[in-house]
This record gives structure tokens, C-alpha cells and sequence, in this order.
């Protein structure tokens, strides 16, 4: 082979591998997009955000309760909803947009739960707690909202809540005034530049999913 031919062949071969590796790659990467069962619980969480696209349209989730949800894809990494306690004779505020004002003249205690256990308590934004009642659970299931107004200080920062169950929060509260009507539960698909991404579905009060999508947030 003439030097030119070698130049000619080297050529070649320089705009053709890459191009092979390309394919491969391609190739593997649509592979690893492919949604099973079987793959994704053995999958990472990169894998698992290759997988979630595809997932969302093989499997219709509306309709699902969270057993059927973890059937597929496991235990989810967040599951989250609140309820809310009445610090108001006026009660809840009105449904809608509202000013700060409105609220402030309906404040409420909101228990978060993350999994099915309390994560925090907070209050309305702006409503100024006193710290003159200590908390009891016989006294707060009996009093006017006003008075457990008196009494949430010392219940957040005691943190008696802290981590309990809803069955548990429900012995020491009482049954909450009002709870969320939807919640969110959360699959940790890891990454995307600096961005967390889950695979976020929202549950109706019935505990049906309503709505399904990967989430940066």
C-alpha cells in the first residue's frame, strides 16, 4: 500500500470509529431507557431518571393507590400531606387567593408529615405566638381554638410531635380540623446538573393518584 492509500485508509477509519462508538453508545443509552420491573429496582438513581420518561407513558398510574405505586417501584424516598389545627373562633380562612391580613385573623397549626410521621409544625406566616400556657394534650383536646392559640409555642418548641405517627398526633390533637386534600409521593431520580429530579406522583384525598411527573426542582 502506496502512502497516499495509507492516508486515504487512516482517514477513513478516524471519521468511522467515532462514528461506531457513537452508535454504541446510542445504542446502550436507549437501552438503558427501557422501563421493566426487574431493572428498576436493581437500577441506580441515574439509571432510574433514564427510565422515568418511559415508564410515564407505558404505565398509566392514574387511579393508583400507593400499595400499587410501591408494587411497582418500591418504597417511596418522600411521601408528604399536613393537617391543620384551628387557632381561630373564626375558623379556616376563606378558600382562594387571600392577603396576609385575612389569614392573620384565621390562624392555624399546620402538622407536616413526611412518610407518615411528623416532620414540622408551623404556623400561619406573621402570627405572633405568646408563651404564656403550657402545652397539655387533656387541655388542648378541650379548648377553644384561642386557647390552644396560647398553648402552640410551648407544643413546637417542646417538639412533642416530633416524628410521631398520624394514628399518635390524632391521640395527643384530637382529629385534625382540616387535612390536605392532596399529598405527594417521591422517588428520588438523583441529579441533573445541580437540580434534584424525582418522579413526583399527587394523590387525591382518597389516596389515588390524580397526576404523574419527573420533577426538577
Amino acid at each position: 500500500m502506496n502512502m497516499s492509500s495509507r492516508r486515504i485508509a487512516i482517514s477513513t477509519l478516524a471519521l468511522c470509529v467515532p462514528n461506531m462508538i457513537f452508535v454504541l453508545a446510542c445504542g446502550g443509552l436507549l437501552a438503558n431507557r427501557t422501563f421493566s420491573v426487574a431493572r428498576w429496582k436493581t437500577a441506580s438513581k441515574d439509571e432510574r431518571r433514564l427510565m422515568a420518561d418511559d415508564f410515564l407513558r407505558k404505565v398509566d398510574t392514574m387511579g393508583m393507590t400507593v400499595d400499587e405505586l410501591k408494587r411497582l417501584l418500591g418504597n417511596p424516598d418522600f411521601e408528604q400531606d399536613f393537617w391543620s389545627y384551628n387557632l381561630s373562633v373564626e375558623g379556616a380562612a376563606p378558600a382562594g387567593p387571600q392577603n396576609i391580613d385575612v389569614f392573620l385573623d384565621h390562624p392555624q397549626l399546620y402538622v407536616q408529615f413526611r412518610e407518615g410521621r411528623v416532620e414540622t409544625l408551623s404556623v400561619t406566616d406573621g402570627l405572633d405566638l405568646s408563651t404564656d400556657l403550657t402545652f397539655s394534650a387533656a387541655v388542648w383536646r378541650q379548648s377553644k381554638p384561642a386557647d390552644r392559640l396560647r398553648m402552640t409555642a410551648s407544643l413546637m418548641s417542646d417538639e412533642v410531635l416530633k416524628g410521631l405517627s398520624k394514628q399518635e398526633v390524632e391521640q395527643i390533637l384530637g382529629v385534625a380540623d382540616s387535612k390536605s386534600e392532596s399529598r405527594e409521593v417521591e422517588y428520588d431520580l438523583g441529579y441533573r446538573m445541580i437540580d434534584l429530579v424525582t418522579l413526583t406522583f399527587t394523590l387525591d384525598a382518597a389516596g389515588e393518584v390524580v397526576s404523574a411527573k419527573v420533577v426538577e426542582h
